[in-house]
């Protein structure tokens, strides 16, 4: 691809700017790139999200782009002191079918170069966190030893200067609001503040998606999902620092919490749920408190695994939204009808760990290279 072609990717929350890099990796010679934000790099929300980086999955399809987001990860904190807090994360049997799961898993990890999950049964996951309430409700879980959560937010930023430095333009306060193609295919794209000729367009404009995908007319299937996140404060100080822990069965229709310590007596946590029953929502830049009703059922599950936790007091709340599809993965390559617009969206709350393989898709489509995730992968039937 010749240098002169222009590319410019709307949205600078993890998944925009992971595209970017990766097509700053990937390009044979250097690309014309931009990047378009309404507000600042990591302000929407990316910089929301509770930052979790995970492996430990059923499906090799969803452990495959997990173990390179982890990959990245390390690598992009060793390098540019990016807080990468490996906690580990444990997710929690209620039944003998779920350890079964459980033990498929490890073995698909060590497939991917994962190397650290381990099995625990209940007794080794009560002495080793005497703070979590392990009653006949569980039998085990596995915990991934190296994985842990970011900060977005963080990230964002040390992300944007980086591709500075490599020449890439990232604008913000910019949200596009007009698009216009020619007849050759080259686009005019409109911000509040700038005129720009591109020969790409990438929507990686998370839950604005939709909007973005009807200036050019482009369209693509993604819900906004609203999402909750309470801090609560602990009276004393858990007796070991506990993991980011899952507290959901799968299928069961109603959702369960997730949570992670946050500082010596703060637990960060929220409502999970992979069964499409979170209420769809419209994006706004400024977080808003958590409705009540869902604030207390985090408390009261909270208070069925954690000791102390029903004696906690409630900090800030707030509620973001993130972009999903019906069946749960994220639309990433070429538009069926518009070759040159990218998609990088719909990665709903994975969006975190998800980032660096949707970014590598996208650039790959971009740049009519072949996926490098496995021939069969789920992802590459919904790639153009």
């Amino acid at each position: 691809m010749p240098i002169s072609q222009k590319v410019v990717i709307v949205g600078a929350g993890v998944l925009g700017l992971s595209t970017a890099w990766h097509l700053v990796e990937l390009a044979p010679s250097p690309l014309d790139i931009t990047v378009l934000d309404m507000a600042h790099p990591g302000e929407g929300t990316s910089g929301l999200s509770v930052g979790m980086v995970e492996t430990q999955f059923s499906t090799a399809d969803a452990i495959e782009v997990r173990a390179y987001g982890r990959r990245f990860f390390d690598a992009f904190s060793e390098e540019t002191g990016l807080s990468f807090t490996r906690s580990g994360y444990l997710r929690l049997a209620r039944t003998e079918a779920d350890m079964a799961g459980f033990h498929a898993s490890r073995a698909l990890q060590q497939e991917f170069g994962i190397v650290d999950a381990e099995i625990l049964d209940r007794d080794q996951i009560a002495s080793s966190w005497p703070d979590l309430m392990t009653g006949d409700d569980l039998v085990g879980g596995l915990i991934g030893r190296s994985d842990g959560y970011i900060d977005a937010y963080e990230f964002c930023a040390r992300m944007t200067a980086r591709l500075r430095v490599a020449g890439v333009r990232v604008l913000s306060s910019s949200p596009l609001v007009a698009a216009d193609q020619a007849d050759s295919g080259a686009w005019t794209l409109t911000t509040a503040t700038h005129r720009l000729d591109a020969d790409w367009v990438v929507n990686a404009a998370g839950p604005w998606a939709p909007d973005i995908a009807a200036l050019l007319d482009a369209p693509v299937a993604v819900s906004n999902q609203l999402y909750g996140v309470v801090v609560a404060n602990l009276k004393e100080w858990p007796i070991r620092a506990l993991p980011f822990v899952m507290d959901y069965i799968p299928g069961s229709g109603v959702p369960g919490v997730y949570f992670r310590q946050e500082g010596a007596t703060q637990l960060i946590a929220g409502l999970h749920s992979e069964d499409g029953i979170l209420r769809e929502a419209t994006p706004s830049l400024r977080p808003k408190p958590l409705d009540e009703d869902d604030m207390m059922l985090v408390v009261e599950l909270l208070s069925q695994r954690v000791k102390g936790a029903d004696e906690a007091t409630v900090g800030r709340t707030w509620s973001g939204v993130c972009a999903m599809t019906r069946d749960g993965l994220p639309v990433v390559g070429r538009h069926p009808a518009r070759e040159n617009v990218i998609n990088a969206v719909g990665a709903g709350a994975s969006g975190i760990q998800l980032a660096p393989a949707i970014g590598r898709q996208a650039a790959q489509a971009l740049l009519g290279l072949p996926s490098s995730l496995s021939a069969d992968h789920e992802w590459n039937a919904k790639s153009g």
